[in-house]
């Protein structure tokens, strides 16, 4: 790897498989995260309830991060991933492994924990 590149981390290619709206029909306070991209009604995102989405300066609230992440495992492991999507168990020194990738795992902890991770 290069010195201008920079490794992407599992966290990163999680979130970038969360779907916001299009950047056309946000309002400002969405399109500069002060409310949460997928919901203009809501109150202003406290900073420790926020999830950055690392794209521009969106973010999210954690149910609808969360259901946004549901939504993002199921393509992952579904129809993308071919690690995730196998069905066939792993045994190694007779355990047996989890068929998952580093970003389904984080995909699953952003729903389970309600959009934090």
């Amino acid at each position: 790897m290069s010195s201008t590149q920079t490794e992407i981390t599992p966290v990163q290619q999680a979130l970038a498989l969360l779907t916001p709206p299009s950047l056309d029909g946000l309002t400002d306070d969405q399109a500069s995260g002060f409310t949460c991209v997928w919901d203009s009604s809501e109150k202003p995102l406290a900073e420790d309830q926020a999830v950055d989405l690392g794209r521009q300066h969106l973010r999210g609230c954690p149910e609808h991060v969360a259901r946004e992440a549901y939504e993002a495992l199921f393509r992952h492991c579904m129809e993308d991933c071919e690690d995730c999507g196998r069905t066939e168990e792993q045994v190694k020194d007779g355990v047996v492994q989890e068929n998952s990738c580093e970003v389904g795992v984080t995909l699953r902890r952003l729903v389970i924990r309600k959009g934090r991770l």
